[in-house]
């Protein structure tokens, strides 16, 4: 059998084998930045027999396995006192302690330089040298040691197979794995209509490393149809490891009931759901993730490999499995799920992990991977990824870090604390742009050169408090701070035609925020790290729109499959009548009429959808007034999860009158909410969904159109639509399942929103008022 080929990075290589002790922070990567510019003005400064960056590679096999370790010397050395190889780190502010001779992994790496090298060149004493520059102070401190060219082979050699025996054995849990999942068919006695056809795109997606959208109505079997065949691809070599990702917690459970499903029939399979780190940590709020504020993270790497040896070969790791295990283990819960993670075929988690440069997982997307994802919910994305991609620097963050300096007398304090008051003069000087300004938001065109550099002078002066624990304390209140001013830098540097800067706010709560208005460049870069991708919703079109706007326009294949449900159980009707805003009143009898028809016709539970809390109050008062007898609960703005559950709690009882309840479109009730069977049997519709007009939407809108794009549709028409369909998806669950759809605006009768509406609405009746709704809805019924 052919051996699979594993490179790895010799820095990599020996993290790996030196974790020990605790659980630090990583440095930033502004800070990789600095280290790169001193790397190179060290080397610049050696002799005329000094050589920088010099490459150097070895293999190794196992059992399953070929090691192939690579990497370059930082500095080289050879005259005729013999050979010297240097290994250059950049630090910040170290506290040098006396007795201090070199961290154990940075010897490490250094040691495995020259071992290659050695064995390369027929070298057999080497002198090598630490190198520790001070970033802060601007000086080198060197620790010079001389090996035997031998010796470090025979430790390189050890250090290398016990390696291999771990990836060996995680090989041959993947064979054995993929041998039987090959075996296994399809997990439920049927397979539903449109979902054969799906699977094979799935497959041949993952097979082909490409990237698929899918639009599939309710009932098709979404989950288990990517699922499914992506595991039996994965099986087939065609990818190492899946991630399900979600926009939301309700999906990943769904999730991880088509994964425990696999697995109760036999598939061997491991996998966890992550959940977000702040709601796993054991810790007091405000704890410092530092090893000498928290007990999980001191001594981490030392309990980490036996709470690895517990996790079971098959099965899935769920939130509290995770942190069962953790509490066992005295271990973070959020780093231990990313072990976890590592050894997991299929991992459960969110966009933002896949994505977001702030919370990605940086060990499997940073270098990229070959990785298959299944993007559930994958409307969801584009606004999404716009959110992630964009920054902010806020006053109130600044002020939060400023009002509590007084708390921290240490000396280093003082010039954080007036780089970050110089910060927030500079964000004080925009303020009069918004004088005048609708909406208290405007568009500036740029961000001022003095207040980035404000910026980079806060974020110079705060890193060594954060890179060395005994240096300051600083508190949670820097932290954030910190992280805000890095991200906002991070995201300057990479803005283009794709940003616009805005300001709003009010006083005392002002903030700059640089909008990522078209996310697709920065998807299409997270997109070149992985194998690929299948997108899948039951609104999904049109496909252009969401394969231009997630990054892999040009590159994308594409299905839509019908409805599985028969067309005659779902009858909608489109009212044709003003909601806009300025019409508002002069309908809202009409409105309010057709409504009450609708709700007569059949006793019932229906959902009327809007799209403002204002619009659905107006609408409320009136409707009690014409309808007494019907209980009509209201969504109201901010509900907690008890007044969700309660909301949802009313379609599971009976209400003598019938009952409307009253929602907002696009909002907690408008996806993602499961009311089969008579818990709903009728939806209503105002309006087309539009976004509300705002400066954000008005700016992509604007760069569409200079992309000769149809900007209005992109910006709010689309958007809008898919509401819609999401807000009329609660209704036909399945396959026995009746129901009402009423859309109530004029504007659904344009061209552009006629060619969104999917096939199984038809045939859509109109309807001229209260009376023709009343006599079409008798006759569903009837029927």
């Amino acid at each position: 059998m052919e051996k699979r080929q594993l490179r790895l990075a010799i820095r990599e290589f020996v993290e790996t084998m030196y974790m020990a002790g605790d659980l630090t922070a990583a440095a930033s990567p502004m800070r990789a930045v600095e280290g790169t510019r001193a790397h190179k003005g060290v080397q610049a400064g050696r002799g005329d027999n000094y050589s920088a960056e010099v490459s150097v590679s070895f293999s190794i096999s196992g059992k399953y396995i070929e090691l192939q370790l690579f990497g370059r010397i930082d500095g080289l050395t050879v005259d005729e006192s013999g050979v010297t190889i240097e290994e250059i780190k950049s630090v910040r502010g170290f506290a040098w302690r006396e007795g201090f001779e070199g961290v154990e992994v940075h010897w490490a790496q250094a040691k495995a330089y020259a071992a290659i090298y050695c064995r390369e060149f027929g070298v057999e004493t080497i002198t090598v040298e630490l190198v520790y520059y001070d970033l802060q102070h601007g000086r080198e401190h060197r620790f010079p040691r001389k090996f035997d060219a031998g010796e470090l082979m025979e430790w390189l050699t050890a250090l290398c197979e016990r390696y291999l025996n771990n990836a060996d054995r995680e090989e041959e849990r993947l064979l054995e794995s993929s041998r039987v999942i090959r075996g296994m068919g399809f997990p439920y006695e049927r397979i539903r209509p449109g979902q054969q056809e799906m699977m094979a795109a799935v497959y041949d997606a993952v097979q082909q490393r490409g990237f698929l959208y899918v639009c599939a109505p309710t009932g098709i079997g979404k989950t288990m149809g990517a699922l499914f065949p992506a595991v039996k691809a994965m099986a087939d070599g065609h990818c190492r490891k899946l991630f399900y990702l979600a926009a939301r917690n309700p999906v990943k459970t769904v999730a991880e009931d088509s994964f425990k499903t696999l697995v109760a029939r036999g598939f061997a399979l491991r996998g966890i759901t992550m959940t977000a780190k702040d709601r796993l940590c054991p810790m007091p709020e405000g704890t410092p993730c530092r090893p000498e504020d928290c007990p999980r993270a001191k001594g981490f790497y030392d309990r980490l490999f036996q709470a690895l040896d517990e996790v079971p070969p098959v099965g899935l790791m769920g939130r509290r499995d995770v942190e069962k295990l953790a509490a066992k283990h005295s271990l973070c819960p959020h780093e231990l799920g990313l072990f976890i993670a590592e050894i997991s075929d299929v991992v459960i988690c969110d966009y933002n992990n896949a994505f977001d440069p702030r919370v990605r997982f940086k060990r499997f997307f940073e270098r990229g991977g070959d990785y298959m994802l299944l993007v559930d919910e994958a409307h969801n994305l584009v606004d999404r990824g716009r959110d992630m991609f964009s920054a902010e620097l806020s006053e109130t963050s600044l002020r939060a870090f400023i009002d509590a300096l007084p708390l921290f007398l240490t000396e280093g304090m003082a010039e954080i604390g007036d780089a970050a008051k110089r910060l927030l003069d500079q964000l004080l000087e925009l303020a009069p742009a918004l004088e005048g300004a609708e909406g208290q938001e405007a568009a500036l065109e740029a961000v001022p050169d003095a207040l980035m550099d404000a910026a980079e002078e806060f974020e110079g002066a705060a890193e060594p408090a954060l890179a060395w624990a005994d240096a300051v304390d600083a508190g949670k209140e820097l932290l954030d701070l910190y992280f805000l001013v890095h991200f906002f830098r991070a995201m300057h540097k990479e803005a283009g035609e794709d940003y616009r800067v805005m300001l709003h706010g009010q006083t005392g709560a002002l903030d700059l925020v640089l909008r990522c208005i078209d996310p697709a460049r920065n998807l299409k870069e997270a997109m070149k790290r992985i194998r690929g991708a299948v997108f899948f919703s039951a609104t999904l079109t049109p496909f252009q729109y969401y394969s231009r706007l997630t990054g892999t326009d040009g590159d994308a294949s594409f299905l839509s499959l019908p409805s599985p449900f028969p067309h005659e159980n779902l009858k909608v009707l489109a009212l044709g009548i003003e909601t806009t805003y300025a019409r508002r009143e002069q309908t809202l009898g009409r409105l309010v009429d057709a409504l009450s028809a609708m709700v007569a016709a059949r006793s019932g539970n229906y959902l009327i959808f809007f799209p403002s809390y204002q619009y659905m109050r107006m609408a409320h008062e009136l409707f009690l007034k014409k309808n007494a007898s019907v209980f009509a609960p209201m969504q109201s703005s901010g509900m907690s999860e008890r007044e969700r559950k309660e909301f949802l709690g009313y379609f599971d009882a009976g209400h003598e009158g019938g009952m409307a309840a009253f929602a907002v479109m696009g909002g907690i009730f408008g996806e993602g909410i499961d009311l089969a069977g008579d818990r709903v049997i009728g939806v209503a519709i105002v309006g087309v969904g539009m976004p509300q007009l705002c400066l954000e939407r008005n700016l992509i809108q604007q760069y569409h159109d200079g992309r000769d794009e149809p900007g209005y549709d992109y910006s709010y028409a689309i958007p809008g639509f898919n509401r819609v369909m999401q807000a009329v998806g609660r209704l036909i669950r399945n396959d026995t399942d009746r129901g009402i759809v009423l859309l109530i605006d004029r504007r659904f009768g344009w061209q552009k929103y006629m060619e969104m509406m999917p096939e199984w609405w038809q045939p859509i009746s109109e309807a001229a008022g209260a009376a023709d709704v009343a006599r079409a809805a008798g006759r569903f019924w009837e029927e």
